[in-house]
């Protein structure tokens, strides 16, 4: 098998040591061993593959060092170590070892060291995800210079120091014009979120801060970013009001401020954003009434305003237009599922404060309008779904329904995962369409639903 030059074994049971043997393919360009069960170190002797283009060892149980060997692999653009139990630092050149890389993968591992500053020099570089590890220090001010850069995940490090210049590295990100991923959650990073992030690529899709310690308030540009789908900066120190520029973001599906200081109202601008599924609020000192204008966000599953100081009715109006929450009694029977609904209000005096916590799980008719967006947090199998808030809003078959379901939810969640594999590609060319993902869950809903 001298000529073999890919060897693909993803996506299986495969259990044991990575066999050396491999070192002995020299035309091998791809390798992917990812999604098994391997253990042990990941041999030296795989640095003898000049040839080596594609490097997945990625959702095993690989333990040890990176082998020193490997970085002999110069024609490297794609290493994918991520979710193993892999440990020690990065060379410091590591521009010199890989100068064609596009994809440095290693998130949930057990790395520490410093940022690996030598990366702004590998000007290719397209996906870079180092989360979920033990690196530490500051972020280098020359990011910038990665203006092919698509994915940035560094979360869940110790990056931070929670003073006033650890979000300085911010600016030179705006150079970045193809960024579509931001996660800085989780490293206890200070300082205030500057004014210049609405100059971020049009093309980024998520931007996720929480879980740190930013300060000041929500910059009004924000509203530039038009093709945001999901803001996050949740579990912070933000102040100030929802900036009413906020309903300019048409495209977003996920916005979640909650457990941080922002104050005043809720902006009925808010009932702009019309796909919006997740509204996450809590933990703040909101004040008003829970606004009507959110009748126009009909494709609601989650929201939540728990723990401010809102007042006033909980308009029967708004809810009654979201798809799926409360059902009204004429259409009761159209649905198939357990619903979760807690409403707890607290009454003072001469004011109600209003804890409104709504979470749903949801297998529904056919909606009016086609969903436009799948997230799998928000989506559970019936027999997942073990508390139930009020017995009365279960439909009285839901057991039949749950075993006629049984096979049609087989069925679907192989496709479903049949979608994850064709998006889990290496290299965006070879991933699946957007367009053939919407068909193919448009096929998977109907099939539910019917």
């Amino acid at each position: 098998m001298t000529r073999l030059n890919k060897l693909l074994l993803s996506g299986n049971d495969l259990v044991g040591t990575i066999p050396p043997s491999l070192g002995n393919l020299s035309s091998l360009q791809n390798i992917s061993l990812a999604r098994n069960h391997l253990v042990g170190s990941i041999p030296r002797v795989l640095g003898r593959l000049s040839n080596l283009k594609k490097l997945n060892l990625g959702l095993n149980t690989l333990s040890g060092v990176v082998p020193d060997s490997l970085y002999n692999l110069s024609n490297i653009q794609i290493l994918a170590l991520n979710e193993n139990k892999l440990s020690g630092t990065f060379p410091s050149k590591l521009q010199l070892a890989f100068p064609h890389l596009r994809g440095f993968l290693v998130g949930e591992n057990q790395f520490d060291g410093t940022f690996p500053s030598s990366i702004s020099n590998i000007t290719g570089l397209e996906r870079f995800d180092i989360s979920s590890n033990g690196f530490s220090g500051p972020i280098p001010l020359t990011l910038g210079s990665l203006n092919k850069l698509q994915l940035l995940h560094i979360g869940y490090n110790s990056f931070g120091s929670g003073r006033g210049r650890d979000l300085d590295f911010l600016s030179s990100l705006t150079n970045c014009t193809q960024l579509r991923i931001l996660i800085l959650d989780g490293n206890g990073f200070g300082g205030e979120v500057p004014g210049l992030i609405g100059n971020f690529s049009t093309y980024l899709r998520t931007l996720s801060m929480g879980l740190n310690e930013i300060s000041g308030t929500i910059p009004e540009g924000i509203w530039q970013l038009i093709g945001l789908t999901d803001f996050t900066v949740q579990d912070n120190y933000l102040e100030g009001t929802i900036p009413d520029s906020f309903g300019r973001l048409k495209n977003l599906v996920g916005l979640d401020l909650g457990e941080n200081k922002l104050s005043g109202n809720i902006p009925t601008a808010i009932g702009n954003l019309t796909i919006l599924s997740e509204l996450s609020l809590h933990s703040n000192s909101f004040v008003g009434g829970i606004p009507l204008s959110l009748k126009y966000c009909t494709r609601m599953q989650t929201f939540n305003v728990s723990t401010n100081n809102l007042n006033g009715d909980i308009p029967n109006q708004t809810f009654g237009n979201f798809e799926g929450l409360v059902p009204s009694k004429k259409h009761k029977r159209s649905y198939r599922k357990k619903v979760i609904l807690i409403i707890a209000i607290v009454v003072g005096v001469g004011l109600v404060t209003s804890t409104l916590f709504v979470t749903i799980h949801l297998f529904r008719k056919r909606p009016k309008a086609p969903s436009t967006s799948w997230s799998p947090k928000n989506k559970a199998i019936p027999e997942g779904i073990t508390e139930i808030a009020d017995s009365r809003l279960l439909v009285s078959n839901v057991e039949e329904g749950r075993r006629m379901m049984e096979s049609k939810v087989r069925e679907c969640l192989v496709a479903l995962a049949g979608i994850g594999v064709g998006c889990s590609a290496e290299l965006p060319v070879e991933r699946m369409d957007i367009k053939d993902v919407v068909l193919e869950l448009h096929s998977i809903k109907q099939r539910l639903c019917h």
